[in-house]
């Protein structure tokens, strides 16, 4: 397997079912929340392959979403934010790569896109699709328990809903999206620290040979 179907394989393989099992999570969210509403089960409303074609389409627009809450701070990938002993071996890289030893964002990318064909590459994959995985899932949760906040105050005021079911839903959706913010950030890291340590097995080699 060369390079490039390396590559191919790697974003077919997790990505798509990221997609799949986020939105799955959002439709089923989803069709609680209709019956928290008085709305009733609404699963009878379209046939099954239909659900999963939107949850695929769902799960897309949730890394959109949480890509707006990293712009907002909610969360962030620190690809610039290294430690000194990570910027060490990335100034190395990049006099091996022969890049831009000052733009450490771009040097761990080259460093990523040749761990995924290291023998690492498979850890790196899950790590990665782990990280993906809870990135999406903080961005349905959260947005879930937003939306069930507002219609808390909208109950509140008077809309014909359970406040208390409402409030209960808000905290936990909440609650649960922070706690799969913090399992993307720990499998973040572990993906992270591995692409340095497959460059330092990498050029090991290449020094040794």
């Amino acid at each position: 397997m060369d390079f490039q179907e390396k590559i191919s394989g790697t974003f077919s393989l997790y990505e798509h079912v990221s997609y799949l099992l986020v939105g799955g999570v959002a439709v089923l969210l989803a069709l609680g929340a209709s019956r928290i509403l008085g709305y009733g089960s609404l699963e009878a409303i379209f046939p099954v392959y239909i659900w999963l074609l939107g949850a695929y389409v769902i799960g897309h627009f949730a890394q959109g979403v949480s890509n707006l809450y990293s712009k907002l701070g909610l969360h962030k990938e620190t690809k610039t934010d290294f430690t000194e002993k990570e910027k060490g071996v990335l100034t190395h890289a990049a006099k091996f790569y022969k890049a831009d030893k000052d733009n450490y964002g771009f040097v761990w990318g080259l460093c990523y896109l040749d761990a995924l064909t290291s023998p690492l590459g498979s850890h790196i994959e899950r790590f990665i699709a782990y990280y993906g995985f809870y990135r999406g899932l903080f961005a349905v949760f959260l947005s879930f328990g937003l939306v069930f906040g507002g219609l808390f105050i909208a109950a509140l005021l008077g809309a014909p809903y359970s406040a208390q079911m409402l409030a209960v839903s808000a905290a936990l959706c909440i609650a649960m999206g922070f706690t799969f913010k913090m399992r993307a950030a720990r499998f973040w890291q572990y993906g992270r620290t591995k692409v340095l340590q497959s460059f330092i097995l990498k050029h090991n080699e290449r020094t040794a040979d």
